[in-house]
């Protein structure tokens, strides 16, 4: 009788989770075992079902593209892209928006942002972090103080339950666990608000 074999094969990709496909082998008994010659057809391939690809978000160019320059820190492409009509808040292909994916450090890419009205209170679909946490896990106190003025809220968990002072303890940024300490005690982000950063931050949606 032929032998059954389930046989899995990955398929790396430059971009995106692998591409999964599954076969079930027959094999067969070679005639004379002697020689070792197998018969046609002893070896056959049956392809199965393949794995339903992985849940993305709908390809937004315009948002994939701001996200990268954010992330980047290319704050020229950045302003280029928001006066071309790219929405601040529009999710990228991983749900998240420029403001959460910026690098941190580029005070001047948050700026940007926020000035054409990206939420700073836009929560990641997967860690509930938002990019206060960000700021505060790597340090970045004026990126931070951007933030809270443009509305953030400080005292927020993410998915473990870690406030954003947490976060700057457990990677001993002093700096900002005080500034965030005395932001708590008289919190109020609508005071010394930038002129350009008064305007009502609006929710953050799905559109790119």
């Amino acid at each position: 009788m032929p032998r059954r074999y389930l046989v899995t094969v990955r398929i790396r990709r430059s971009r995106g989770p692998p591409l999964v496909r599954r076969y079930v082998v027959h094999i067969v008994r070679p005639a004379d075992e002697r020689t070792g010659e197998w018969p046609p057809g002893a070896l056959r391939r049956r392809q199965r079902q393949p794995s339903p690809p992985q849940q993305q978000h709908p390809r937004r160019p315009g948002a994939d593209l701001l996200s990268r320059a954010a992330a980047q820190g290319q704050a020229r492409e950045v302003r280029a892209l928001l006066a071309s009509g790219v929405r601040p808040n529009g999710r990228n292909r991983f749900g998240r928006t420029a403001l959460q994916t910026m690098m941190m450090g580029s005070v001047k890419v948050a700026q940007l942002l926020l000035r054409h009205g990206a939420d700073p209170n836009c929560v990641d679909p997967t860690t509930l972090t938002r990019p206060v946490h960000d700021a505060a896990r790597e340090g970045f106190l004026d990126t931070l103080k951007m933030l809270h003025q443009a509305g953030a809220h400080l005292e927020v968990q993410d998915l473990w339950g870690r406030l954003p002072v947490d976060l700057a303890k457990e990677q001993g940024h002093h700096h900002i666990v005080q500034y965030l300490q005395a932001a708590a005690a008289t919190d109020d982000p609508a005071d010394g608000l930038q002129p350009q950063l008064q305007e009502r931050m609006p929710a953050c949606h799905h559109e790119g």
